[in-house]
């Protein structure tokens, strides 16, 4: 059977078609050579930022041995780029006592985690450096294929934060040892005070001195507490109200078992410069309440009540179930020194309020501004 002849139209078709096959074929021979050209040029790109970096990139397979580093790196660490290629990256950077470390490191890496960390590593020389490093995972459809590290050397920035260190070190004997010493000088001052007060035979004047003494032991107190406390800047004062509180019981009341002491305070810890005057404080009131709430021996409880009413402020509240003060006294304008402190104290030096409360016996309701 013959082939029927094409016509010179069904050719002319055939033709067109053929053109148009050829025509889209170039058009994706050209688009092939642009996209080859484009990752060229990307690759081209992505080699010179990796090689051009200030810090050393190492990438490595999935068991951990280098595929390539940049010339950073080399420097960094002291090795050619033909001592690197295919070795351990471990075995050749991380010091043996660090190997546990750098392990636990590649297994959140094999994660997918991105994990960036400070760490001593060695060089070809056997010398160590401290440097940061960014430890990154290249997963493609869900698998691990490499992974790559950024390293900067930041031994400088270390040796730097170790002379702060010493420096804060040394400072920070000095601060104790200063506070050791105006214990000292405080505790000086009280002896002398005493000595002096056995040369009087007014009782009224040895009063005068042993309050003096009772002053400066508040004072003293907080130097001693600073000089050993593990933080120089703040005490905690529910420690230091235990503390001054049983020193006013056996030097202001001949039968402290009769008077029952009730502290309540939160976590609050103080700076030396509102401690002090907080202490005084503190001190004057419970003086106040030994010596002339519980008269003939009478009984009772005296309450210290210390709470945080915000990030700045404090509420101290000091009660006894005593005889009360007098209601025609004024306590912003008597005659007592002690009285007179807490006033000074608490209004002018701390920008506090306080409140009396006669209804059960006397209660004293103070609020500090900016103590802590």
């Amino acid at each position: 059977m013959k082939n029927t002849p094409k016509t010179k139209t069904q050719l002319m078709e055939e033709l067109k078609k053929l053109r148009q096959r050829i025509s889209e074929l170039e058009q994706l021979e050209t688009e092939r050579k642009q996209r080859e050209e484009e990752i060229q040029t990307q690759k081209a790109y992505l080699d010179q930022l990796f090689e051009g970096a200030p810090e050393g990139i190492v990438m490595a397979d999935k068991e951990g041995h280098v595929l390539r580093v940049n010339s950073e790196f080399t420097k960094l660490f002291g090795y050619e780029i033909d001592e690197i290629q295919g070795q351990s990256l471990d075995k050749l950077i991380v010091p043996e006592n660090h190997y546990e470390d750098a392990y636990s490191t590649t297994k959140k890496v094999a994660r997918g985690e991105i994990v960036a960390f400070e760490a001593l590593r060695k060089r070809k020389d056997g010398t160590h450096i401290n440097v940061s490093v960014l430890a990154s995972p290249i997963i493609l459809d869900g698998e691990l294929l490499a992974v790559y590290g950024i390293y900067r050397d930041i031994s400088k920035r270390k040796k730097a934060e170790k002379k702060i260190e010493d420096s804060l070190k040394d400072k920070e004997v000095l601060l104790r040892e200063i506070h050791h010493r105006v214990k000292n000088n405080l505790q000086i001052i009280s002896s002398l005070l005493k000595l002096q007060s056995q040369y009087l035979e007014d009782k009224r004047y040895v009063d005068i001195l042993k309050n003096s003494q009772n002053r400066i032991k508040s004072i003293s107190l907080i130097h001693e507490m600073l000089y050993q406390s593990k933080h120089l800047s703040k005490i905690n004062f529910k420690k230091y109200i235990g503390t001054l509180t049983n020193y006013l019981f056996r030097s202001c009341w001949d039968s402290p078992g009769k008077i029952a002491l009730k502290i309540e305070s939160g976590n609050v810890s103080l700076p030396v410069d509102s401690a002090i005057p907080c202490g005084l404080i503190i001190h004057e009131l419970i003086s106040n309440s030994l010596k002339h709430a519980f008269p003939d021996g009478k009984e009772g409880e005296i309450k210290i009540a210390l709470h945080s009413i915000n990030e700045k402020d404090i509420k101290l509240v000091v009660s006894d179930d005593g005889v009360g003060i007098p209601e025609d006294l004024d306590f912003r304008n008597t005659k007592s020194l002690g009285l007179h402190l807490v006033t000074i104290l608490a209004e002018d030096q701390l920008r506090g309020e306080i409140k009396l409360d006669r209804n059960k016996g006397t209660e004293f309701q103070i609020k500090l501004k900016d103590v802590k």
